[in-house]
């Protein structure tokens, strides 16, 4: 599905993991923070970096930096600033194509939202969830929502946001979606990842009945792409024969060569598959400040596509599943290489995509599908920071 010669990566950087709020459901949450990594040590890092996917064959043509916290806006400007000049440039000098985005909570001030802006242009995105109160500013929701949205007018537009899916959350997810329609705010939803705090999981069974009950009023109809459902609806339509613009290959929680796709930088150097791996403190891969490096971890994760279930392979959906996400099977007590108990989920939502496909027309899906695509690289010019920044 992907185009030839087009191998993307994305590259979480974490520069802190401080933050100035104290979300309830926050997956990245440290009680004793580690100090943020500073612009020498980050081009140290990015040396390293590049050296060990080189080495590890790793070919890049495209690569999605995510800037994440923690709280970016805790970064003061001037090394946040030189940070991402350095990174943007160290890249080019090397071939590779450079597309950058940041989250953030929103909770500064107007010289450093401007800030931002300023570098980052449409490609900010963030978090929403004024409805259960688990967004907290010093314990006070009223306070998080209140501060949010006098920020977020600042930018004169809905910014792109995840939604956090806890048993809390889920209740309000369809009535989310509608009033993100009209607001024109592109949604991403994400399962709650266990990290730093404690966290109420969604059974399996909600989970269908949310992602079902969003695809439904979604399909076909809305003017705004709605994560994970965009992306794999895409994959659906790819078994179709049908492609369009977008590449939907590199959608997490749906790739089992994750090694290849992806890696997160923490504020003291460690390296990881991706940021959740990070909460985690799952798959330590090693050290990009103190050159550690674990070949065992790495062969261990990086055999998950040849190393799942029988049933996977021969699964009718495996092609648009990849065997779910390594973190949630793990998580799940089944493994780096099992299968995650959202698998009946994932099954469920990809029959009703077939049942639409097969009822509206692939070429009709396709053509509305294609339509949101526009739009949403005209608000923020690259996939990844929708969809693959979590909470």
């Amino acid at each position: 599905m992907s185009l030839p010669g087009h191998k993307p990566f994305t590259l979480h950087v974490r520069l802190t993991k401080a933050c100035n709020a104290d979300c309830s459901y926050c997956s990245s949450w440290q009680e004793s923070p580690d100090s943020r990594m500073s612009p020498d040590q980050f081009r140290q890092a990015l040396t390293a970096l590049y050296d060990r996917w080189c080495g590890e064959g790793i070919l890049i043509t495209h690569l999605t930096i995510e800037y994440v916290g923690g709280e970016i806006l805790l970064v003061p400007t001037d090394e946040l600033e030189e940070v991402v000049l350095y990174a943007r440039q160290f890249f080019a000098n090397r071939g590779i194509q450079v597309h950058d985005g940041v989250q953030t909570n929103l909770l500064g001030s107007e010289r450093r939202l401007a800030h931002l802006e300023k570098l980052f242009g449409d490609r900010i995105g963030t978090s929403v969830d004024d409805y259960t109160g688990q967004r907290t500013l010093k314990g006070d929701a009223t306070r998080y929502q209140t501060f949010f949205r006098q920020s977020e007018a600042h930018f004169n537009r809905s910014l792109p946001a995840v939604f956090t899916l806890d048993a809390m959350t889920a209740p309000h997810a369809l009535h989310l979606l509608k009033r993100a329609e009209e607001e024109g705010r592109p949604l991403t939803y994400r399962p709650a990842f266990a990290g730093g705090k404690d966290i109420t999981h969604l059974p399996p069974a909600v989970l269908d009945a949310v992602l079902i009950a969003l695809f439904d009023h979604w399909a076909c109809t809305s003017p705004i792409s709605v994560e994970p459902l965009t992306s794999l609806l895409s994959r659906r339509l790819g078994d179709y024969g049908v492609m369009i613009d977008d590449d939907p290959d590199g959608f997490c929680p749906h790739q089992s060569n994750c090694t290849r796709r992806s890696m997160s930088l923490e504020p003291n150097g460690d390296l990881y598959v991706c940021q959740e791996m990070g909460d985690a403190g799952l798959g330590r891969l090693g050290n990009a400040l103190t050159g550690h490096w674990d070949p065992d971890t790495w062969d261990e994760l990086d055999a998950r596509p040849r190393r799942l279930l029988v049933d996977c392979y021969q699964c009718d959906y495996y092609k648009s599943c990849q065997g779910g996400c390594m973190l949630q099977s793990h998580q799940h007590g089944h493994g780096f290489h099992g299968r995650t108990d959202y698998c009946s989920v994932w099954k469920s939502l990809f029959a009703r995509m077939d049942d639409t496909i097969k009822s509206r027309g692939a070429e009709a899906v396709a053509a509305w599908l294609s339509g949101i695509a526009q739009r949403k690289r005209s608000l923020l010019p690259h996939q990844g920071l929708i969809g693959e920044v979590m909470s």
